[in-house]
């Protein structure tokens, strides 16, 4: 199996459909649905695609033959409402439109399974890129030390620690030390029941979730030479959509699409 991966920038057009955009959907749908098929026909991903739906959650969905006739070319209504696919269908589109999130691709070649992970701060908070690679390997029936092994893990450009800006975070407790190093800025820790409230001293803490799941696949015993994870930040790089930066703005653009699917 080979990994294929589609990620637009603002130079390819809109790619997202949601209402709230100025004019509405119908005006929108038009140009969305053009730019989507001149990117995806090449790929003969037109329609065959399954589009996430985050909930900035842990669940996780199987996408075979029965769940995908389910799923199958849902821009709007009727998508999986989960942070995590996984599918060991070939010539199967994986979508997320990610503002600022971190989107990865799991790819096992030989055993032929692919997943695909949103992970912003939430998402890292409940691991879900962990848990989505624990489910991999259950599925295709491997241990988990055996299936890391043959795993490529490749991740979008995502918004860097220094950009993503908040004024506190709440962590399991059991997980402090961990998200220690990746929470930048003075700041102070107090009990909040069965989570730590990292809250800043001054303004605001930055929240490197893109480090946070970079270690945590460390720690699962991944090597840094399978890992691919794009070094862009959405903040900085005017060639992506960035929430964040546009909510700073008070400016209402868009995402951008990330598909990964796998062809033999």
């Amino acid at each position: 199996m080979q990994l294929v991966t589609i990620v637009t920038k603002k130079q390819d057009g809109p790619i997202d459909p949601r209402p709230e955009f100025q004019g509405g959907l119908n005006w929108f749908e038009e140009r969305v649905i053009r730019n989507r098929e001149r990117i995806l026909a090449p790929y003969g991903l037109t329609d065959n695609f399954v589009r996430m739906s985050p909930n900035h959650e842990d669940e996780i969905a199987v996408v075979d033959e029965e769940s995908l006739e389910r799923w199958r070319g849902k821009l709007l209504a009727g998508r999986p409402e989960v942070d995590a696919l996984v599918t060991n269908l070939p010539n199967i589109g994986l979508e997320c439109l990610p503002a600022d999130c971190g989107v990865y691709a799991i790819f096992h070649e030989e055993l032929g399974w692919l997943g695909m992970a949103h992970a912003g701060r939430e998402g890292s908070i409940v691991k879900v890129l962990e848990k989505t690679i624990r489910r991999m390997a259950e599925l295709s029936g491997t241990k988990m030390e055996i299936f890391i092994k043959g795993l490529k893990i490749w991740m979008a450009p995502a918004i860097c620690g220094k950009h993503y800006l908040k004024e506190y975070i709440e962590i399991p407790k059991k997980d402090l030390e961990e998200w220690k190093p990746f929470i930048l800025g003075e700041k102070e820790i107090v009990d909040a029941g069965e989570n730590y409230k990292i809250k800043a001293k001054d303004k605001s803490i930055g929240i490197d979730f893109v480090g946070f799941n970079c270690q945590q696949l460390l720690n699962c015993g991944l090597k840094s030479e399978q890992l691919d994870l794009s070094e862009v930040c959405t903040f900085e790089s005017e060639d992506y959509f960035s929430s964040y930066r546009d909510k700073i703005a008070e400016v209402v653009q868009g995402r951008f699409m990330v598909m990964v699917m796998m062809k033999p």
